[in-house]
């Protein structure tokens, strides 16, 4: 097994034992039983469990930003597809974690151990998400009204607005349906061309 296929391994074993017991509770050990390694062979990946945690962490986000880059670039219109890009990111990155009993520490944990790396993560979905608007705009698919924001301040304002959905949502469906509002009511500065 590759040093690549042992830390997806990890992971995965990681996210079982994150789930079941929540960051605090969680040892290392418990983890090495869970991926059938001993606590050694575990630490020689990574330094520790926060470390463990903020690896988990980036490889959530780089799989989430894949997915919404895929639905971004697929057929459709523009506000469908960035609509549609948004929620397969959250889809991968937050819903998981929305929905475990440990939800609020995790969110917690996250912006402690690995705050940056996530901020990082967020401004590469929000890069991709405003040069989908601009390269429509440039193959006049779309007007962008002269009041009308930057593509990069549009999209960047979009994720803020979906981040401020999470914690009011009761749900993963009302996360959805609100995430669907706020992308709309936003998109509502792109014109179709037309």
């Amino acid at each position: 097994m590759s040093a690549n296929d042992k830390r997806q391994h990890v992971f995965t074993a990681a996210m079982d034992v994150f789930a079941q017991y929540g960051f605090r509770r969680t040892r290392m050990a418990d983890i090495a039983d869970a991926a059938g390694m001993s606590r050694p062979a575990l630490y020689l990946l990574f330094e520790n469990k926060g470390d463990l945690f903020r690896q988990l962490a980036i490889e959530r986000q780089a799989l989430a930003i894949e997915a919404a880059i895929e639905v971004l670039y697929s057929e459709g219109g523009l506000p469908d597809r960035i609509t549609g890009a948004i929620l397969a990111y959250e889809q991968i990155y937050y819903e998981p974690i929305s929905a475990s009993p440990h939800g609020a520490e995790f969110l917690e944990v996250n912006q402690s151990v690995a705050f940056e790396d996530m901020l990082a993560g967020q401004a590469r979905l929000i890069e991709q998400l405003a040069s989908a608007i601009d390269v429509a705009h440039a193959r006049d698919e779309i007007v962008l009204p002269p009041e009308a924001p930057t593509a990069l301040a549009l999209t960047s304002l979009m994720m803020a607005a979906v981040t401020g959905q999470k914690r009011p949502s009761v749900s993963v469906e009302d996360f959805r349906t609100r995430v669907r509002g706020v992308t709309t009511l936003l998109l509502r500065a792109l014109t179709p061309k037309g």
